[in-house]
């Protein structure tokens, strides 16, 4: 099943949100995605070098024994949203964030304090079990973490979660 969803009337965000300065985006090549550990990020200015504009900017992956969510945002707005189970059937929603979007969710992730919830380096790789990867390159904000899964099952956590599943508005599956 896809839902596709386009929202956004182009409004741009704050006048500082418009000069800020991004750190590089996400590497997302196939490798990066299954195996690099933090600070992998490559890419280059916005607008200019490889990733800049459009560049890999929010990642959040959930892996656990049901299947797999996974959560990305680029620098141009688009959002995706795809949840795959293991016997095949799978949800994906896309949309487009305006900056004003995109600005509000860099400011409610840094209030849920998603970047202090765990200490960068503690990274586990794909074979260690259930787990949740978290990368952000938003201006001001940015860090990588892989966590076990029960590190999220916190009320420290929950604030961070909630933040990045209102974008796509789906519910959690694990429990």
């Amino acid at each position: 099943m896809t839902l596709v969803a386009a929202c956004g009337s182009g409004d741009g965000g704050s006048a500082a949100w418009e000069r800020a300065v991004w750190p590089p985006p996400i590497d997302d090549s196939v490798e990066a995605r299954e195996e690099a550990p933090p600070g992998g990020a490559t890419g280059g200015a916005p607008g200019g070098a490889p990733g800049g504009a459009t560049g890999l900017v929010v990642r959040w992956d959930v892996v656990d024994a049901w299947g797999v969510e996974r959560f990305t945002v680029r620098r141009d707005g688009e959002a995706s949203f795809l949840a795959r189970a293991r016997d095949g059937h799978e949800v994906r929603v896309d949309r487009s964030l305006p900056p004003r979007e995109l600005e509000a969710l860099r400011d409610r992730l840094r209030e849920a304090r998603c970047c202090e919830l765990f200490t960068d380096g503690a990274w586990i790789s794909p074979s260690d079990g259930p787990r949740i990867q978290l990368q952000l390159r938003l201006p001001d904000l940015s860090c990588d973490h892989a966590t076990p899964l029960s590190a999220w099952d916190t009320e420290a956590a929950r604030p961070c979660e909630a933040a990045l599943r209102e974008v796509h508005a789906r519910p959690r599956f694990r429990e």
